[in-house]
């Protein structure tokens, strides 16, 4: 069997979170601190990433990772 469309979308997001981690931070620590610690004002300042996501704002976490990605 295969996932509903809205588990896809989801894996799919955590996937592309995965690739996108490597590129931004230099290895998993760094990750895992940005992820947990850091209030970036471009998501609001007021929660982290983690918290985000699982609010089920993936999307913003992977916007501002693209945006890191290219150098922004």
């Amino acid at each position: 069997s295969s996932p509903r469309p809205v588990y896809r979308s989801r894996l799919q997001q955590l996937t592309e979170l995965a690739e996108l981690l490597p590129r931004v931070f230099a290895g998993p620590d760094l990750a895992r601190e940005w992820l947990r610690h850091a209030r970036p004002e471009s998501l609001g300042g007021a929660a982290t990433p983690l918290e985000l996501m699982r609010a089920g704002r993936i999307d913003r976490v992977l916007t501002l990772l693209h945006l890191l990605a290219r150098g922004g």
